[in-house]
């Protein structure tokens, strides 16, 4: 269920929606129709009308959880919760927190109305990704706990999606929508995750993540630390990205898929003290064609190089350092 204005007058369509479905569908769930709801009082209309007409296993909200005017859905939702889980929102923006502080400021609430689940997740695609796998590994028990002897296999997960950063997608992607479909829509890719860490990176979980059944090409990019730059060699690397890398390295992705229909986009970057061998960007593109996916992921890599504000300080050998992209 989308919560947008724009997307409820037909201007702008979800991209969490899909991401939720496919999620849920890995986890066990049947997933039900979305729905569009303006922001506002039909965001607590449509709650209760769903926790009241044949209320499903679990709602998930996505959108509205922010400090504008119009981000109130934690306000509608809260009224029915009958228990607080206010452990799953802990875990919900430590793991956003892991790629990005602007994950601190989700004001989303999670809890238990009547029997059914309800867990309200920001509205960036990046971080329903995130979201879902921190709830892909709760929501199961959860649901039998609260079910019975009613299996999590059973539930229906009902979507409620939406944040003004949306854009504008196919009557394609709105079916595949509707029919909870992993199918890719045909005017856009897919951003499937994009992330700022400073872990290690991990180009199987890339893979693993972006690859689907309707994929018959994955590309992975790795850029992997070398020991040398124009003829110096080079003991280690430190890589700074500016406050504003993650969001920027996310509208990137969401350009590139946007030209390029039909493909699947992942990237992280990870920034701190990097060493030789390791990773410091892995991208990776997914297409029913290798073509698409080798340009896609191509692109993909190029325009992070480019527009992403992150910048490496290198440390050579024989003591020297310099900055590269200041």
């Amino acid at each position: 269920m989308i919560v947008s204005t724009r997307a409820a007058a037909g201007t702008r369509a979800d991209k969490s929606a899909p991401l939720i479905a496919d999620a849920a569908e890995r986890a066990g769930f049947t997933v039900r129709e979305p729905v569009i709801v303006p922001d506002g009082e039909a965001v607590g209309d449509a709650l209760r009308q769903l926790l009241e007409e044949d209320p499903p296993a679990v709602i998930i909200t996505s959108g509205g959880t922010g400090v504008t005017a119009d981000d109130r859905t934690p306000e509608f939702t809260e009224p029915l919760l009958d228990i607080r889980l206010p452990g799953i929102t802990e875990a919900l923006r430590s793991e956003g927190r892991s790629q990005t502080a602007l994950a601190a400021l989700s004001r989303g609430v999670a809890g238990v109305a009547g029997s059914t689940v309800v867990v309200n997740l920001p509205g960036s695609p990046t971080a329903v990704t995130q979201g879902m796998a921190v709830l892909a590994e709760m929501l199961p028990h959860l649901c039998d706990q609260l079910a019975g002897d009613r299996g999590h296999h059973t539930a229906d997960i009902r979507q409620r999606s939406g944040a003004s950063e949306r854009t504008q997608e196919s009557a394609a992607l709105e079916s595949a929508q509707r029919t909870a479909s992993t199918e890719p829509d045909q005017e856009s890719g897919t951003v499937v995750h994009t992330g700022i860490c400073d872990r290690p990176l991990d180009p199987a979980r890339a893979e693993q993540e972006t690859a689907t059944a309707h994929e018959g090409a994955v590309v992975v990019f790795c850029g992997v630390v070398r020991n040398h730059d124009q003829g110096r060699q080079v003991e280690r690397l430190d890589y700074t990205a500016h406050p504003s890398a993650a969001a920027v390295l996310e509208q990137t992705a969401a350009e590139v898929a946007a030209a390029h229909p039909h493909v699947r986009l992942w990237a992280e970057h990870r920034i701190g003290q990097l060493t030789l061998g390791d990773h410091a960007l892995v991208a990776a593109a997914a297409s029913a064609h290798r073509a698409e996916a080798f340009a896609a992921c191509a692109e993909l890599v190029e325009q992070i190089k480019q527009r992403v504000p992150i910048w490496k300080e290198q440390f050579f050998t024989d003591g020297t350092r310099e900055w590269v992209g200041l």
